[in-house]
C-alpha cells in the first residue's frame, strides 16, 4: 500500500477518535453541570460539603422522565443532612451497590473520617439514614452499665452487756437451785441420814468445791465451822443452765459493808431511824438519790406496799446477787408442839408473797402466813398483825422460843409486820413480792413487840 495513503487513513483515525472524546467529554460535563444545577450548587462548589440550606431540604427522590443514569447516588445523598421531614423512599436506605464515578467518590471520602475505607463509610452513612426516619427524636446516650454495689456484709451491733451478769463474779463454779418447790437442804454430811444445818431457797446460788461421785455436791457454807456442806446434786443446775437461770433470777441489792448502818425514812440524817442492819446482809435496791440508795424492807401489812427505807452509799456496795445459802440449826425445845409447828412452817420457806393472800402453797402475806400456820394446830389468830398482837402473852427478846410471834412496825403503823421465831435468832415471814416467805435475822428491824401464843 502507498505509505502515503496509509499515514493519510491513520491520522483520519486519530482525528476522529480526538472527535469522539471532545464529543464525549462536553457531554460529560453538560450532564454533571445539570446535577450540581439539580442539587443546588453553583459552579465552583463541591458536593462534599452541601450548603447550610440543604440542611432541612425533602431529599427524597422523585421519578422523573430523565435517564435513570441521570439520578444522583443514593449513597452519595446519605451524606448529606438527611434530617427533614423524615419521608424518606426505600432508595434511600443505603442497601444499593455504590456507584464508582468519581464524583461519588469524592463525596464519600469528605464525609468519613480520616483514614476510614470506602465500605466502612458507606455503612456509616446508612446508620445516618436509618436515624433519619424518626428526626424530631435525638438519640438517648446509652447507659453505661454500672457495678451493682456490692453487698456488704455489716456485723451486727454489739448488744450492751446484762449488769445482772454481775452476779456470775460471786461464784467461781456455780451452781442454782432448781428442780424444787420452795427450797434445798444443805446438811453437814453427804446422806440423807445427815444433820440440816441450812436451806437454800429455789434459784438460790451456791459455790460447788467439788462433786463427791455419789450424786451429792460440797458446796461454800461458812456458817458450818468447817466451811462446807452438801447438797443433793440432782436438785443443782450447773453449766450454761446455771447461767442462764443466776442471770435472770439476781437482784440489784445491797451489801453492807459497815459493821452496824443505821436505815432512815427519810434520804437525811435528820430523820427518824427506822432500823440499824450490820454488815454482810443484803437488801433490795428501788433506787438512788443524791448519795443515797433507797430500799426495801419487807412489806406494809395494811396497805400491801413495799416499805420504802435509806441508807448513805459510803457504807454499802451495790451488786447482783442470788439468794445464798440461809443458816438453819432447829433449836431443841420443851415442848414439842413448838417444834412442830416451826417445822411445818419452815415447808413453805421460799413461798410466794400475795398481799391478803391466806392460802398455804398457793400466796400469803405475813400475817395471812402466821394465821394459817398457827390455825394447822389448832391456834386462832385473827387476820391481821396489829390484831394479831393483842393476843397472847408479852416477852422479852431474852424468853422468845421457837413458836412465838415477833412484830414489826411499819411507817404509820406501831404493828405493820409480823413474823415466827424459829431459834438460833431467826425469823420466818412473808417479806414481800420480791423474794416471799425468807428466813432472816430476828432484829433485821426492831422488833415492837413479842408475844407468846402456845404458852410453855
Amino acid at each position: 500500500m502507498n505509505p502515503i495513503r496509509k499515514n493519510g487513513k491513520l491520522i483520519l483515525g486519530i482525528l476522529g477518535a480526538v472527535c469522539v472524546l471532545l464529543i464525549v467529554g462536553d457531554l460529560v460535563v453538560n450532564i454533571i453541570g445539570d446535577k450540581q444545577e439539580k442539587n443546588g450548587l453553583v459552579p465552583g462548589e463541591t458536593g462534599s460539603n452541601p450548603p447550610a440550606n440543604l440542611a432541612g431540604l425533602d431529599l427524597a427522590y422523585e421519578t422523573s422522565s430523565e435517564d435513570p443514569s441521570e439520578k444522583p447516588d443514593p449513597v452519595s445523598l446519605s451524606n448529606t443532612d438527611l434530617s427533614g421531614d423524615g419521608n424518606t423512599s426505600e432508595g434511600e436506605t443505603g442497601q444499593e451497590e455504590p456507584s464508582e464515578s468519581a464524583s461519588d467518590e469524592t463525596d464519600m471520602e469528605s464525609s468519613s473520617p480520616e483514614g476510614t475505607t470506602e465500605e466502612e463509610s458507606t455503612e456509616e452513612a446508612t446508620s445516618e439514614e436509618d436515624t433519619s426516619e424518626q428526626p424530631t427524636e435525638t438519640e438517648e446516650p446509652t447507659e453505661e452499665p454500672t457495678e451493682e454495689p456490692t453487698e456488704e456484709t455489716t456485723e451486727e451491733p454489739t448488744k450492751a452487756p446484762d449488769p445482772r451478769e454481775q452476779v456470775l463474779n460471786h461464784y467461781q463454779n456455780l451452781g442454782v437451785v432448781n428442780d424444787v418447790n420452795n427450797y434445798l437442804n444443805v446438811r453437814d454430811s453427804a446422806s440423807l441420814d445427815g444433820t440440816v444445818i441450812g436451806k437454800v431457797l429455789k434459784y438460790g446460788g451456791v459455790n460447788i468445791l467439788e462433786s463427791t461421785g455419789d450424786g451429792w455436791l460440797k458446796i461454800s457454807f461458812p456458817y458450818a465451822e468447817c466451811g462446807y456442806g452438801y447438797v443433793y446434786g440432782e436438785f443443782v443446775s450447773v453449766g450454761e443452765d446455771a447461767i442462764a437461770l443466776a442471770v435472770s433470777n439476781s437482784m440489784q441489792m445491797i451489801s453492807v459493808t459497815t459493821e452496824v448502818l443505821n436505815v432512815r425514812e427519810e434520804p437525811n440524817t435528820d430523820c427518824k431511824i427506822l432500823t440499824q442492819i450490820i454488815t454482810g446482809e443484803h437488801y433490795q435496791v428501788v433506787g438512788m438519790e443524791n448519795g443515797w440508795v433507797e430500799i426495801t424492807l419487807g412489806t406494809n401489812d395494811a396497805t400491801g406496799e413495799d416499805i420504802l427505807a435509806y441508807v448513805k452509799d459510803d457504807y454499802v456496795e451495790l451488786g447482783y446477787y442470788l439468794s445464798e445459802p440461809i443458816e438453819y440449826v432447829p433449836e431443841v425445845t420443851i415442848n414439842p408442839v413448838r417444834t412442830q409447828l416451826v417445822e411445818f412452817a419452815l415447808q413453805y420457806l421460799g413461798g410466794r408473797y400475795v398481799w391478803g393472800g391466806e392460802t398455804l402453797g398457793e400466796g400469803v402475806d405475813c400475817s395471812g402466813f402466821t394465821k394459817q400456820v398457827f390455825a394447822h394446830f389448832g391456834y386462832y389468830l385473827h387476820r391481821v398483825s396489829y390484831d394479831q398482837a393483842t393476843m397472847g402473852t408479852p416477852i422479852t427478846a431474852e424468853q422468845m422460843q421457837p413458836g412465838d410471834l415477833i412484830f414489826y412496825s411499819r411507817p404509820g403503823l406501831t404493828i405493820g409486820h409480823v413474823g415466827i421465831y424459829i431459834g438460833n435468832g431467826q425469823v420466818l415471814h412473808a417479806y414481800n413480792v420480791q423474794r416471799g416467805i425468807i428466813i432472816s435475822p430476828y432484829n433485821y428491824a426492831t422488833p415492837m413487840k413479842i408475844v407468846n401464843i402456845i404458852g410453855d
